[in-house]
């Protein structure tokens, strides 16, 4: 490799890496200072109340179905991955939430609480902080493996997509920033990659991946992240990503420790973190 080609090489891993810091940095302002303190915490998949933060709980309850939030409902909310919740509503100001309770629609007068601690505490202890593990990982990586060849490159990249798949994931639940956006693109990225590195990773099998079959990976990953851009696709499609990148990585992962006995370590160091990621 020549010396220009080393210093672009360079140049590339370093501001790809800030690049991922800087986004794990600015999403965990939003985490943490931009998105609202509700007082309470919705799962948008089936959107009911799991956790209720405020004081005045004996309005809503755990388990308790959100059916609207002030002039926005949730099936607008979920359509629009731009909606927001809480927009402009100030510590105090008073926001009529329904909710589906025992099969009844209850309207609550719900006093907005702002910063609590226990909300706060609530997200200060969650996977934004597994985001930095692994975005600290690629670093390390970047820094210490060597020779730069494919699976370094493949390794380095795995680590960065999974730490900004599990911060835009955090921040997604309130649309901010197109953090879903990124989290749906992210997801059909992780397919392809995921796959690649381990074919490869810790050693590569005695039978190359078919390069056909790599094209097909990337270039479907890459239709699908544009879709995602335009919002094209249906919402939840993106988890079939997500699911592929996972359950391909175990079974390869398996694989590499029933016939690489010598790299059994390393391969169950890789199921392990891909099962947390």
């Amino acid at each position: 490799m020549d010396k220009r080609t080393y210093n672009s090489q360079l140049l590339f891993e370093a501001s790809a890496s800030l690049a991922v810091f800087v986004l794990l940095l600015f999403y965990s302002y939003g985490i943490f200072v931009r998105a609202p303190y509700a007082g309470f915490y919705f799962n948008p998949t089936n959107e009911k109340i799991e956790f209720i933060f405020s004081t005045n709980n004996s309005l809503l309850k755990v388990g308790d179905e959100i059916y609207q939030v002030g002039d926005i409902s949730l099936r607008q909310f979920k359509a629009d991955r731009r909606l927001t919740l809480f927009d402009g509503v100030q510590k105090g100001d008073v926001v009529d939430i329904k909710v589906i309770r025992d099969g009844n629609q209850v309207t609550i007068p719900w006093e907005f609480p702002g910063f609590t601690t226990q909300e706060f505490t609530n997200r200060l202890f969650n996977s934004w902080l597994l985001a930095y593990a692994f975005g600290i990982a690629g670093f390390a990586a970047q820094v210490t493996l060597r020779p730069r060849n494919l699976r370094r490159g493949l390794f380095i990249t795995a680590n960065y997509l999974t730490a900004i798949f599990l911060i835009s994931g955090m921040l997604s639940s309130w649309h901010l920033w197109e953090s879903s956006t990124l989290l749906h693109v992210v997801a059909w990225f992780m397919m392809p990659i995921f796959i690649h590195l381990h074919w490869v990773f810790p050693q590569p099998f005695k039978r190359d991946i078919s390069k056909f079959f790599l094209g097909f990976l990337y270039g479907i990953a890459c239709l699908l992240a544009i879709g995602e851009v335009f919002h094209a696709l249906p919402r939840s499609l993106y988890a079939l990503g997500f699911i592929i990148a996972i359950a391909g990585s175990i079974f390869l992962l398996i694989a590499h420790m029933v016939s690489q006995k010598k790299e059994r370590p390393a391969a169950r160091l890789l199921l392990i973190s891909t099962i947390i990621s």
